[in-house]
């Protein structure tokens, strides 16, 4: 039996195994550290992966002359996957909004696959805003049952939209992560920038009573920070990316985020006293200026674009 890799013969030698299911195990090992995924498993011209794997894994190898396997890279297969969810949702909210019972039908048959994908490509890159969005959303609607949609009053139907645009703004912006990570990165950057000047007000905010504000503020700061880690994270299991080797302000990226993590524990637990001096010392002159060395980190993360 012969096996294609994107067109081109395999060099493998088989050994133990009796059938295809076997074969596309082993093949599936041996890509595991290459960054790649099998998107396409043909025999005859005639796909297997539209099919469920108990129709065709057990087919024996002698059986088959050739079969063709198509491999991409695994950024390129989620990012495809996350541009059919947010098809996907975009219709979703139009069903909705419409109170389109065909569309609904239609979309039902397809939408607990769109929440288990979701939830996988979430657990994958730690994207915890869409997480929590898709969590409640398929908690309120195991299933889009259209009658259950119709009998929606309008304040529900109207806070059903507002969770559907959520995760829209959200899974948008994962989207874009996974697309062009060294432009979010940027992104990220100027956030940071943005983030430093604004935290400095934070123990002004508390003492003259603005605590919402404040605790805004920090929200955000810390959303951004979460933003980071999700695109460093991307870059980092990029296989044409050397990261490992860079540095923060002279320390090891672990050694960094244990630092900074120490401060923030701190700033938590001054807030829960409600130590607004302490706050203020915290964020002005230890957070602050580990801030000032993650932008040079990440403007030194940039510079590998030029590489890539």
């Amino acid at each position: 039996m012969e096996i294609l890799l994107n067109g081109k013969p395999l060099d493998v030698t088989l050994e133990n195994e009796k059938n295809l299911g076997e074969i596309i195990n082993g093949v599936e090992i041996w890509l595991k550290n290459s960054d790649l995924l099998i998107t396409s498993i043909k025999i005859s011209d005639k796909e297997l992966l539209s099919e469920i794997p108990e129709k065709w894994k057990n087919t024996l190898i002698g059986d088959i002359d050739q079969v063709a396997l198509t491999v991409k890279p695994t950024s390129e297969v989620h990012a495809s996957s996350l541009q059919n969810i947010v098809h996907f949702i975009t219709m979703l909210k139009q069903a909705f909004s419409n109170k389109d019972v065909n569309l609904l039908h239609e979309l039902n048959d397809g939408y607990p696959f769109m929440i288990e994908s979701l939830s996988l490509l979430t657990k994958q890159y730690k994207f915890k805003e869409v997480k929590n969005y898709t969590l409640f959303f398929a908690n309120h609607f195991p299933s889009i049952n259209p009658q259950k949609v119709i009998a929606l009053t309008e304040k529900e139907l109207h806070e059903a939209i507002i969770i559907i645009d959520t995760l829209l703004t959200h899974l948008i912006e994962m989207t874009e992560e996974i697309n062009d990570p060294f432009n979010s990165l940027q992104k990220c950057g100027e956030k940071i920038k943005t983030s430093i000047q604004d935290i400095s007000e934070v123990s002004i905010l508390l003492q003259t009573g603005k605590d919402r504000e404040a605790m805004n503020t920090l929200v955000s700061f810390s959303d951004t920070l979460q933003k980071f880690l999700r695109i460093f994270l991307i870059l980092k299991e990029n296989k044409n990316i050397n990261v490992d080797s860079l540095t923060i302000s002279d320390m090891s990226i672990e050694e960094y985020a244990s630092e900074l993590n120490g401060f923030l524990k701190e700033l938590i637990d001054a807030f829960q006293i409600n130590d607004s001096v302490l706050i203020g010392d915290l964020l002005e002159y230890e957070i602050a200026p580990r801030l000032e060395g993650l932008i040079r980190f990440i403007e030194k993360l940039s510079t590998l674009n030029t590489h890539v």
